[in-house]
C-alpha cells in the first residue's frame, strides 16, 4: 500500500500544526487534571485533529493485492464400450478405477483436479461414475472443451486415459496440440492383432426413391486370417439380395465391394450386411451390420401458376415432366381467382401440392395464403409483372423503380455458394444462355437472400440477383426474368439436350421442395437412431397466420412395426426456445417402430404418423484393437508421455517433476481515497471517544 497525495509535502506541516495549536490552546491552561493526564488528552486530541486536517487534502492509497491461481490438472476418462468388450475389462472396472482415483486425489494435493468422463460426449462427473457405457466416442470434443473452458485459466496438464479409438469428431493431435500444455495418456485396451474379421466402413444413400437402383460400397477387412474362404450377403426382410465369397489372401486383408440393390418397398428399409463368423473369431460383433435406407414413393408435386399464358410455363413444365420424380401442372390465374372466394378454391387446389411456381404472377393475399399453408414457392419475375405488387408480398427480394421497362440480364454465377452443388460445366452453360427479360430498378435483397446467380447488363456485372434463393423459414427461389424457355432451346441447339437446363431446374426444386411438408400438425424425427441413442422426436404446431403456436396439449404413442408390445403413450413438453413441443422416448431396442402424434387446436383434430428404426449396430464393437500410437502421438507432440494402465500412479511423480506448471500469481492494483478506508474513520472516533471519556470521569468537559 502506497500513499499519494496531490498536494505539495509540506502541507503535511500544516496538519500537524493545526493539530499541535489545537492541543495547546485546549489544554495549556487547564487546572482539572493533572500534568501526566493533561499530557495525555493533549495528544490524543493532536493525533484526531491532525488526522482529520490530513484527510481534508484528499490523499489516495494505492493498494495491491496478489491473487494465488493453482495450475489445473484435467483429468479424463474414456467411457466408451470398446474398453468393456476387451479380456481385461474386470479390471478396468475396479483396480484400475480405484488406482486412478488414488491418483487423482494425490495430484489434488499439489494442483487443482477436474475431472471428466468423455465418449459421444464430454461429461464433467466423478471418476467413481465410470461404467464404460459409452456407444461412440469423440476425442476431439474433449480437446475442443479444453480448449473453451480453460481458454484464461492457469491449465497446467491434460490427463487422457483410453484405448486411443474414436469413432466420431476430428483427428485430435491438432487440437490437442493447440492446448499449449503437456497431454498425458494412460494406454488402454489391448494392442494385439488377432484373428478377426469385420465388416468395415460402409457408404450407401440414405434416402433413395422407390424403384431405384442404389449402391452399398462395403469395406471388408480380415487379420491373421490368410487362406480361410468366407461369404458376405446383404439381406433385405430375410431374402438374400446379393452374395460374394471372399478369400483373404493376405494377413491384413483389405477389399471394397460394391453393390446395386434396387429399392422394391416404400418406407424406412433395413438391409443386413453379414460376413460369416467362426468360434475362432476374435470379436464376433463386428461381422454384422444394419442399415437404414428411406425410400419414398411419392413424386414432387409442383404447382406452376401463371398470370398470362407464356413460353415458359410450357417449357418448365416439361422439364420437371421429364424428371422422374416430379409432377408437374400449369394454370393460368384469372384475376377473379384472387377474390376471396377464388382463393378459397385455389387454395384448396393446392393442398396436395409440394412447390408452388409463380410465372409473373404477383399477389401479397395469394402469397400469404401460400404462406399459412407452408408452401415453398419459386418466384418468376420478369416482364409484365406488377412491381408495386411484388414489393407489398415483402417475400424478400423488393425492386425500386419508376420506369416499367426491363434490362437484358445474362447469369454471372457465384464460385463460393453453399446451399449446394453447382458444377463448373453447369454454371458455364447458364452463363452462355440468352439473357433474360429482367425489370428495370434499384433491388434490395434481405440478408437471408442468396444469390446463386447475378445480372450482367450489357459487359457491366452488378451485384443484382438474378437467381437467389433463402431457407430461412419458408424456402424461396427467386428468378428476376422471364424467358428460361430460351434457356433450354439453346441448352438443346448447343449440347444436343436438354440436361444442364434441367439440372439447374433440378437443383432449384429439389432446394425448395426441402422445407418440410405443409401440413398445420407435424413430427420432426430422424429415420434412424443407433442403439444406445435416445430417441427424441420435436413436434411442430402451426396457427392461422403460420406461426408456432404451443396452446393445445399433444401426446405420441408408439409400438413396434410388428405388432410384438402394446403402444406406450407420452405427452410432449414445451419447449421455450423454439416454441416447439419435445418428447425423449428413452433408449429403445432395436428395431422398426411406428408412431401417432395427436392434438386438439380450436375444434380441430390433428394427427400425424411415421416412423423410425433403432439400427442394430454396435460401434464401439467395430474396432477393439486399441490404437496406442494415437496416444504417443498426443503425448509427445505436446510435450506429455505415455503410462500404462497398470502404472497409472507414476502419473503424479512426471507432474511433480515438471518445473513448467506453477502456480500463478497476478496482481490487482486499485486507487481510492484514504477517507473511504472504515478502519481510519474508526480509529479517529475511537480517538475522540477516548478523549471524552476520560474528560468525564476526570472530573470535566
Amino acid at each position: 500500500m502506497r500513499l499519494l497525495l496531490d498536494y505539495p509535502w509540506y502541507f503535511v506541516l500544516f496538519c500537524l500544526l493545526a493539530g499541535a495549536a489545537y492541543s495547546v490552546l485546549l489544554y495549556r491552561r487547564s487546572t482539572h487534571f493533572g500534568k501526566r493526564l493533561r499530557w495525555l488528552l493533549a495528544a490524543l486530541r493532536f493525533v484526531a485533529v491532525t488526522c482529520i486536517a490530513f484527510l481534508l487534502l484528499s490523499p489516495m492509497v494505492r493498494m495491491v493485492r496478489h491473487d494465488r491461481e493453482r495450475p489445473i490438472v484435467v483429468v479424463a476418462q474414456d467411457n466408451s464400450r470398446s474398453l468393456a468388450l476387451t479380456a481385461d475389462s474386470v479390471f478396468y472396472r475396479t483396480d484400475y478405477l480405484d488406482a486412478l482415483c488414488k491418483t487423482a486425489d494425490a495430484i489434488g494435493r499439489d494442483y487443482e483436479v477436474h475431472t471428466y468422463r468423455f465418449d459421444g460426449t464430454v461429461d464433467e462427473a466423478s471418476l467413481q461414475s465410470v461404467d464404460y457405457g459409452g456407444v461412440a466416442t469423440d476425442m476431439s470434443a474433449l480437446f475442443q472443451m479444453v480448449a473453451d473452458q480453460y481458454r484464461h485459466r492457469n491449465l497446467g496438464a491434460v490427463v487422457v486415459a483410453g484405448d486411443g479409438l474414436f469413432n466420431q469428431g476430428l483427428n485430435p493431435t491438432a487440437l490437442a496440440q493447440q492446448l499449449m500444455v503437456p497431454v498425458y495418456c494412460v494406454a488402454m485396451g489391448d494392442t494385439t492383432l488377432r484373428r478377426d474379421a469385420a465388416v468395415g466402413h460402409v457408404r450407401y444413400n440414405q434416402r433413395v426413391t422407390l424403384h431405384d437402383k442404389f449402391p452399398i460400397e462395403v469395406t471388408l477387412l480380415a487379420t491373421n486370417m490368410q487362406g480361410v474362404t468366407r461369404n458376405f450377403r446383404i439381406l433385405h426382410n430375410g431374402r438374400t439380395l446379393a452374395t460374394k465369397q471372399l478369400h483373404f489372401d493376405s494377413e491384413a486383408f483389405v477389399a471394397t465391394e460394391t453393390f446395386l440393390i434396387e429399392a422394391d418397398q416404400a418406407g424406412l428399409q433395413q438391409y443386413t450386411l453379414t460376413l460369416d463368423v467362426d468360434n475362432a473369431e476374435y470379436n464376433p460383433y463386428n461381422n454384422r451390420r444394419t442399415l437404414t435406407v428411406e425410400v419414398s414413393d411419392r413424386r414432387t408435386k409442383v404447382a406452376i401458376l401463371a398470370a398470362a399464358p407464356h413460353p415458359d410455363v410450357a417449357a418448365l413444365r416439361r422439364a420437371l415432366t421429364d424428371n422422374t420424380d416430379c409432377e408437374a401442372t400449369s394454370r393460368i390465374v384469372a384475376p377473379t381467382d384472387l377474390s376471396d372466394k377464388g382463393l378459397a378454391t385455389l387454395k384448396r387446389a393446392l393442398a396436395d401440392v409440394d412447390v408452388v411456381v409463380l410465372h409473373n404472377l404477383v399477389s401479397p393475399d395469394l402469397y400469404r395464403e401460400l404462406c399459412a399453408l407452408r408452401k415453398p414457392v419459386m418466384h418468376i419475375v420478369g416482364e409484365g409483372a406488377d412491381l408495386a405488387q411484388f414489393n407489398a408480398m415483402r417475400s424478400g427480394i423488393e425492386v425500386q423503380t419508376r420506369l416499367a421497362k426491363v434490362n437484358e440480364a445474362t447469369a454471372v454465377g457465384r464460385t463460393d455458394f453453399g446451399h449446394f452443388d453447382v458444377p463448373d460445366a453447369l454454371r458455364a452453360a447458364v452463363e452462355s444462355f440468352p439473357p433474360l427479360q429482367s425489370p428495370f430498378g434499384e433491388y434490395r435483397a434481405q440478408p437471408h437472400v442468396q444469390p446463386l446467380f447475378y445480372a450482367k447488363i450489357g459487359s457491366v456485372v452488378t451485384d443484382q440477383p438474378l437467381v437467389a434463393l433463402s431457407s430461412a423459414g419458408l424456402r424461396q427461389v427467386w428468378v428476376m426474368g422471364d424467358g428460361l424457355w430460351r434457356w433450354r432451346l439453346t441448352d438443346f441447339r448447343t449440347a444436343g439436350s436438354h440436361d444442364r437446363f434441367d439440372l439447374l431446374l433440378d437443383k432449384l426444386v429439389t432446394f425448395v421442395r426441402g422445407q418440410a411438408d405443409g401440413s398445420r400438425f407435424r413430427v420432426v424425427s430422424q429415420p434412424r437412431y443407433r442403439q444406445g441413442e435416445a430417441v427424441q422426436l420435436e413436434a411442430e404446431l402451426y396457427d392461422d397466420n403460420g406461426e408456432l403456436t404451443q396452446q393445445p396439449a399433444v401426446t405420441i404413442s408408439f409400438r413396434p412395426a410388428d405388432g410384438s408390445r402394446e403402444a406406450v403413450s407420452q405427452p410432449f413438453v414445451r419447449t421455450t426456445a423454439r416454441r416447439t413441443y419435445n418428447v425423449n422416448l428413452g433408449l429403445l431396442p432395436a428395431g422398426s417402430y411406428r408412431y401417432h402424434a395427436s392434438t386438439v387446436y380450436e375444434g380441430e383434430s390433428l394427427t400425424a404418423d411415421g416412423a423410425f428404426v433403432v439400427e442394430d449396430f454396435d460401434l464401439e464393437a467395430v474396432t477393439l484393437t486399441a490404437d496406442h500410437a494415437l496416444l504417443r502421438t498426443l503425448a509427445f507432440s505436446t510435450g506429455g508421455e505415455v503410462v500404462p494402465a497398470d502404472s497409472v500412479a507414476r502419473l503424479t511423480d512426471l507432474l511433480r517433476q515438471r518445473g513448467d506448471i506453477k502456480t500463478l500469481i497476478s496482481s490487482h492494483m486499485r486507487y481510492d481515497e484514504l477517507l473511504r478506508l472504515p478502519w481510519l474513520l474508526v480509529a479517529i472516533l475511537l480517538l475522540l471517544s477516548l478523549e471524552w471519556i476520560v474528560r468525564k470521569y476526570n472530573g470535566s468537559l
